[in-house]
């Protein structure tokens, strides 16, 4: 009896409390506006889940069908508006989108559409020896240079930590400096741990060896030795900050066209990603197992990279994977785009052509440079073969590739059709005394810009007593 009493008293207390709940609760819904308070509530923390969800469940393919169809809808509204007062129907505007999409797409695929190669004209002896002109551009060597991207300035940098800015027409040259902002010094925070390899004494810390300018030309990045990436603003020649991470030194830069955002390479064996709109890094990119050397992109978000390690990789940054190109030859110093499907690389006097759909060479061009002859500025047979630095006339079957011969070569890239390549074929020589360390084309082949001096980019371990650190500007006949 006892034992059921109890059970009774336990069980009152339960039901008054659930009746005391639902009073509670309809007291609430009959409070005016106290619905409408808890609704907008809990509909906006709805809406932030949703959206928050959405963010992290859209995929790469999901975000560029976005993306394109913002793109539609922007360029639809300023075809109309320039179209208004005409008689134009929407037949009209649909055509002058497909002409502009097309257009663009020609322009920012750079697929080998131009022949020039079969344009260019040398003299008779194959080789146009002396430059239009020539400037001086540091004590030590000329390690790097960038072009703006309507091939009118010339930015340089030197082993020596000098700065020039360089008109193309001209040669008028002005030394840029950090001001009294910077440059900081950095200094590695924590220990080292024993398996990670000490930073590289190839590049002393004063020295800078890699340089790159943003497509719509506001930015200027400078890297070397003292493991920082230095960003300038063209627009006013300022100096504005030092992009810190790399723990060794800052090999290689290229932006990505079109945008704001900087790849750089270095011997810490890492491709980091950085955005200068924000001032801020993005991503590591880990695979190379030594010095990356170089690195190049084009508009899309897939870069290519090159280092000692005797391996060229590609890196999808959307999809977050890497394909694995084996060079036949030793470490690759240079690498760089074609187009979007094709690239170039070159290492010790050896100069390979690769797509992507292969993972060996689809050709090689053996003893690119050399001549065991001699020539001019020839040091030693192996040493001034090793190929340096290239340069592409992206979208046109030309490119050129400098050493440490004497001769800056250029290219014909032969193809039977489709993608099919038949091979490389040289056309003619440029004269440049020294290494060549850093090489631009122009877009149309008649301008070859390059910078060299009496030492390689990186290292000391041949010197071309007779060369001179500077920048040297050739012109080529170009048939219409």
């Amino acid at each position: 009896m006892s034992f059921k009493g109890k059970k009774r008293v336990s069980s009152e207390p339960s039901r008054h409390v659930g009746e005391e709940r639902s009073r509670k609760k309809r007291v609430v819904e009959d409070i005016p506006g106290e619905d409408l308070f808890f609704d907008d509530g809990e509909a906006q923390q709805a809406n932030l889940e949703s959206e928050e969800e959405e963010e992290v469940e859209e995929t790469g393919e999901q975000k560029r069908l976005r993306l394109a169809k913002e793109y539609l809808e922007q360029l639809k509204a300023d075809v109309e508006e320039g179209e208004q007062g005409s008689d134009e129907g929407e037949e009209d505007v649909r055509a002058i989108i497909a002409k502009k999409l097309k257009q663009e797409t020609d322009e920012s695929k750079y697929w080998l559409d131009r022949t020039l190669a079969g344009k260019v004209s040398f003299p008779d002896s194959g080789v146009i020896a002396d430059p239009v002109w020539s400037k001086t551009a540091g004590r030590l060597a000329v390690a790097d240079i960038s072009v703006t991207s309507d091939d009118a300035t010339i930015y340089s940098v030197a082993k020596c930590g000098a700065i020039y800015k360089m008109d193309v027409e001209t040669g008028a040259r002005k030394k840029l400096g950090f001001g009294p902002k910077g440059p900081k010094k950095f200094k590695l925070k924590g220990t080292r741990a024993d398996w990670v390899k000490a930073p590289s004494a190839k590049v002393p810390k004063s020295s800078f060896i890699s340089v790159a300018v943003s497509s719509d030309g506001h930015f200027l990045a400078i890297g070397g030795g003292d493991m920082q990436i230095h960003i300038f603003d063209l627009r006013t020649e300022q100096y504005l900050d030092a992009l810190s991470g790399h723990r060794d030194a800052v090999s290689s830069l290229t932006f990505r066209e079109g945008t704001h955002e900087l790849y750089s390479a270095s011997f810490d064996r890492t491709v980091k990603s950085w955005s200068l709109d924000d001032m801020g890094y993005i991503d590591t990119l880990f695979g190379h197992q030594s010095e990356v050397l170089s690195i190049d992109m084009l508009r899309q978000e897939r870069a290519i990279s090159s280092g000692a390690d005797r391996t060229c990789r590609l890196w999808k940054i959307e999809e977050s994977t890497q394909l694995v190109f084996r060079s036949p030859g030793m470490a690759t110093d240079s690498i760089k785009y074609l187009n979007p499907g094709t690239f170039v690389s070159g290492s010790q006097s050896d100069l390979h052509l690769w797509v992507q759909s292969k993972k060996k060479p689809v050709f090689t061009a053996e003893r690119a440079h050399g001549n065991p002859e001699g020539g001019p500025g020839m040091i030693d047979e192996i040493e001034a073969s090793w190929i340096q630095s290239l340069a592409t006339c992206r979208g046109a079957d030309v490119l050129v590739s400098g050493a440490g011969d004497g001769l800056i070569r250029m290219w014909e890239v032969q193809r039977s059709g489709g993608d099919r390549f038949e091979g490389l074929k040289q056309i003619g020589g440029l004269g440049a005394r020294g290494f060549v360390n850093g090489l631009h084309i122009s877009k149309d082949a008649r301008v070859v810009i390059a910078g060299v001096g009496a030492e390689p980019r990186v290292g000391r371990w041949s010197i071309d007593k007779q060369a001179k650190s500077r920048v040297l500007v050739h012109r080529v006949e170009v048939q219409e």
